[in-house]
C-alpha cells in the first residue's frame, strides 16, 4: 500500500480525471440532440462510441503517430462516430515536469483516470493510481497500478491513512 508519506508529488491528469470530460460531452450532447427532439438514448449511444474512438486515436498518438492536440483528436473522433457510427506528447510533459521541479520519479504519484497514461507513466519510473471513471478506459488485465480508487476523495484517504502527517 502506497501512503503520502512514500511520494512528494502528485501529478494529474486533468482532462477526463479532475475534469469529467466524459460527462460534460455527453450532456452537450444529449442538450444539443434533444433541441433537435432526439431520444436521450442516442446521445449515451453517441457519446460512448465518440469516447472509444478518441481512446483509439490517442493510443495511435501514444504508440508514436503523429502529434495532435486534444481538440484535433475529439473532432476527428465524432467526426468519425457521425460518420460512421451510432496535447505536447505526454512521455514530454512527464518529463518537463519532472526536470522542472527537479523530481524524483520514484516519489511522484501520476494520478489518472486513463489506463493508457498511467501505463507510460509508469514505463519512466513514475508511480500509479488509477481513478475508476466510468467511460474513461478499462484497464488491461496485465495492468498493475500502485493504487486504484474509484474518486478523488478516496485517492486522498487512501494516501493520509496511517501517514505521518504534520499536525
Amino acid at each position: 500500500m502506497i501512503t503520502a508519506d512514500d511520494v512528494d508529488v502528485l501529478l494529474f491528469d486533468v482532462l477526463g480525471t479532475v475534469v469529467d470530460e466524459a460527462g460534460s460531452m455527453r450532456d452537450e450532447l444529449a442538450a444539443t440532440l434533444d433541441q433537435a427532439g432526439v431520444e436521450r438514448g442516442q446521445a449515451d449511444a453517441l457519446t460512448a462510441a465518440w469516447i472509444r474512438r478518441f481512446a483509439t486515436l490517442m493510443e495511435s498518438v501514444l504508440d508514436g503517430g503523429p502529434w495532435r492536440t486534444t481538440d484535433e483528436l475529439n473532432a476527428e473522433a465524432l467526426g468519425y462516430v457521425l460518420r460512421d457510427g451510432p496535447r505536447l506528447p505526454q512521455a514530454a510533459v512527464r518529463q518537463l515536469a519532472l526536470d522542472q521541479l527537479a523530481l524524483s520519479p520514484q516519489r511522484t504519484l501520476m494520478v489518472a483516470a486513463h489506463p493508457w497514461d498511467l501505463r507510460a507513466a509508469a514505463a519512466h519510473g513514475l508511480r500509479t493510481a488509477y481513478i475508476e471513471r466510468a467511460g474513461e478506459g478499462e484497464p488491461l488485465p496485465a495492468d498493475r497500478f500502485d493504487l486504484t480508487v474509484p474518486d478523488l476523495a478516496a485517492l486522498a484517504t487512501a494516501l493520509t491513512a496511517d501517514a505521518n502527517l504534520p499536525a
